[in-house]
């Protein structure tokens, strides 16, 4: 609410409402269908790159800004692409279940391919972002 309000308190306030919209539709599924809390939950652990960007911002830290780029490579660039798959084998498995293809499951590999795809958006800035130079 607070980004939807004071949009410059963030440097792409649509980007950032737009992930919070699809995590927002996302958690829809564990709600109506609690046997897939453990993907949620999965999903989540990205929380805690974002708990060290916080941190690394707070308390300027070497090891803090470490733990912040391994993070983001790990959950972001290499664990949010797998969850795709391991979604989509759950799709599978709950299409085999209720007998159609478009059971509610579905939009679990289509909205984990949307948040990694933003995943690589910002990776991708963050590559593309000029270094500040320290002056003395």
């Amino acid at each position: 609410i607070y980004v939807g309000v004071v949009p410059r308190s963030v440097k792409s306030p649509m980007v950032i409402l737009s992930h919070h919209v699809l995590t927002a539709v996302y958690l829809l599924i564990p709600w109506h269908y609690p046997q897939y809390g453990w993907c949620m939950a999965y999903a989540m652990l990205v929380e805690i790159n974002t708990w060290l960007l916080i941190a690394k911002r707070t308390v300027r830290l070497p090891l803090l800004e470490v733990l912040f780029y391994v993070s983001w490579v790990l959950l972001r660039n290499i664990w949010y692409p797998y969850l795709i798959w391991l979604f989509y084998k759950e799709w599978q498995n709950e299409t085999r279940v209720s007998g159609t293809p478009w059971n509610p499951i579905l939009t679990t590999p289509i909205l984990q391919t949307a948040l990694t795809g933003l995943n690589y958006h910002w990776t991708l800035a963050l590559l593309l972002k000029p270094k500040k130079s320290k002056q003395l």
